[in-house]
């Protein structure tokens, strides 16, 4: 079974060495889309409750919003913001299952990253 839930930020980045316009200071809004894999809970009939998935998320993405996000993820590229949503969120989430995590940038490209989260 899979679930997944979206969210959004916005922040300032800017790639130091990158031969383009990225080089200079500018910002996005950034949606980001988790979703899990795992098996359902006979007991409560959820993977996992979706409240307390948005509330995870909404805890790692606060240290993100608004913020320059050079100071938090080493080389912010879409692909290693992916990787640090993806590895906040592993701390978080207490069962065994399988994430994905998938960043866009704005309007244009996006990145995704899968994992296993283990308890």
């Amino acid at each position: 079974m899979k679930v997944g839930i979206s969210d959004k930020f916005d922040a300032a980045h800017f790639l130091p060495g990158y031969l383009g316009k990225c080089v200079n200071l500018h910002g996005h809004t950034w949606t980001v889309d988790v979703e899990i894999e795992g098996k359902v809970n006979k007991l409560t009939g959820m993977l996992i409750d979706f409240t307390k998935l948005k509330y995870l998320l909404k805890t790692v993405l606060e240290k993100l919003d608004h913020d320059l996000l050079n100071r938090i993820v080493d080389m912010p590229t879409c692909e290693n913001i992916a990787t640090y949503i993806a590895g906040e969120m592993s701390k978080k989430i207490e069962i065994d299952m399988r994430t994905i995590v998938t960043v866009r940038e704005g309007d244009g490209g996006w990145a995704q990253v899968e994992s296993q989260l283990t308890s």
